[in-house]
């Protein structure tokens, strides 16, 4: 529900701190696969914004894309994430209409792996030793925590969804 806007960014970036979806292989995996696709090019294989389109071999980007493993993007929420994979930023465009909701929530994970990965921490669906925001599958036990993510993920997928089809 985060409009394009420098204001809504702000409040999603101080409103969305946990991820909906628990870490597993499976979405590790399609992060990757995901973020390869979309994200690498101009983020580079390791997040440090350095991908194909920046590098002094062939890049044409006209802008350095961020690099995750800085502070501040080490330090920013799910929410700034997440409303960059919506909205865009800057010369990078948006990704609404290309990953779906879970998606969106795949490749974060996937990039906090790799901000995990820098600082030598977990980010697995055993361990995460990197934030207290998202929960790894072998910790996410009770009914009541699953049931309320599940209720709260309908929700925001049928407003997806109904987005998408207002927008198509």
């Amino acid at each position: 529900p985060y409009e394009d806007t420098e204001e809504e960014r702000q409040r999603a970036t101080e409103e969305i701190l946990n991820n909906p979806f628990p870490i597993t292989e499976r979405g590790l995996e399609q992060g990757k696969e995901l973020y390869n696709v979309f994200c690498g090019i101009c983020h580079g294989e390791k997040g440090a914004g350095n991908g194909y389109l920046v590098r002094d071999d062939g890049g044409v980007y006209p802008a350095q894309p961020v690099s995750f493993l800085t502070e501040e993007f080490l330090a920013a929420s799910n929410g700034r994430y997440y409303h960059a994979i919506m909205h865009g930023k800057n010369v990078m465009g948006h990704y609404k209409d290309k990953l779906s909701f879970k998606e969106r929530w795949d490749v974060i994970h996937y990039i906090r792996a790799l901000q995990a990965k820098e600082l030598g921490k977990m980010y697995t669906a055993e361990e995460n030793t990197l934030d207290e925001y998202s929960i790894p599958e072998a910790e996410w036990t009770t009914d009541n925590e699953m049931e309320a993510s599940v209720s709260m993920l309908d929700e925001a997928m049928h407003s997806d969804e109904d987005h998408n089809e207002e927008t198509h």
